[in-house]
This record gives C-alpha cells, structure tokens and sequence, in this order.
C-alpha cells in the first residue's frame, strides 16, 4: 500500500465523522434549543424515539381538565380571587401561574386536612401522603386522586426544566386546580373503616 491509497482511504473513513461535526456546529443553536425541551431519547435497534416535555405537560393538562369537566364546585371568593389572580398570572408568564396555582393548591389541602380533624395530617406533610391522606377519609375520590396526579407532575416538571407551557394551557390548569380545591374545602371527612 503506497501513502496515496492510505491517505484516501483515511480519508473515506474520517468523512463521515467530520461532515457530523460540521453540522452540528452550523446548526448549534437550533440543536441547543430542541435540546433544553427534549425530556427523553431512546436509541436501538427498534430507531429513534424521542420524547419532549412541552408535549407531555399540554397532554396531562389537558387529561386533568376532561377529568374535572362538568365537575366544579362553587368555591368561596377567596378561591375565585385567586383565580382572577393566577389567570392574569397565566398571560404573562405561564410557568409562574402553574407552579403558584399549585402551591395554594396544595396548602389548600393540607390546611383543610388539619381543619377537619384528620388524624396524622400536619401543614409540613409531603402532597403525596395528603393526598392520600384525604382520599382515605372521603374527602376526594379516585378521579380526584388522578387529577391532583396530573397537577403534580405538571408543576415538578415546570420547577425542574424549563418547559414551555402555552398561555391557554396554564389558564386550564389554573381552572382545574382551583375547581379542585373548591371541591377539597367542601368537602367533609366520611368515618373510616
């Protein structure tokens, strides 16, 4: 083998790797910005599957207020201010209207839970167990469990990534959560059996 037919053969091998190289850094920017709201990538033998945040948090959002739909409580004028509130909130910036619309939903509950009675419950508890906690002693069923579900994960992927959430989305997640919590404050714990 002469130094000719090395050097083309190299060549042929390196081409690959450094015409990659060459569009990631011309489409650097465009790749960073997919990259921040890419939540999952899977690659094998079955091809590419990516998953992307923004798409999973619309799609909870959306489940949560088919399941709270028809199935609002009045609510007291507190609960409607902060609706007013976190629905302003929602226009100017969506991912501050959910993580807050969260956070009232959940001392929502645990204050109610305390109210009442319920044994163990505290203001300090984790959402999961009160949740729970009040499923448990009548004060939301099921359906409700699986909303609060959806809620949650909405606001911990907000706080964690910074996920893009359309302003008509976080305004339904406002009215979902403040429907739930105005069914949380009316109702009464059942006895447990």
């Amino acid at each position: 083998m002469d130094a000719m037919t090395f050097i083309e053969r190299m060549a042929s091998h390196a081409i690959w790797p450094l015409a990659v190289l060459v569009l990631i850094l011309l489409f650097r920017a465009e790749i960073r910005q997919r990259i921040v709201r890419l939540q999952s990538f899977k690659a094998g033998p079955g091809g590419l599957e990516a998953g992307f945040a923004s798409e999973q948090v619309a799609e909870a959002i959306s489940n949560a207020s088919e399941a709270m739909k028809g199935r609002t409580a009045p609510g007291t004028p507190e609960i409607q201010e902060d609706r007013e509130r976190l629905e302003r909130m929602a226009r100017i910036s969506p991912r501050a209207a959910v993580l807050e619309s969260f956070r009232i939903l959940d001392l929502a509950l645990k204050q109610h839970l305390t109210e009442v009675g319920v044994p163990g419950a505290h203001e300090q508890m984790r959402s999961t167990p009160a949740i729970l906690l009040a499923q448990q002693h009548g004060l939301v069923g099921p359906s409700e469990v699986a909303v609060w579900n959806d809620l949650r994960d909405v606001a911990n992927t907000a706080r964690q990534i910074e996920v893009p959430i359309a302003t008509d989305k976080a305004v339904d997640y406002v009215q979902v959560s403040s429907n739930l919590r105005a069914k949380i404050e009316d109702s009464t714990p059942s006895p447990v059996i």
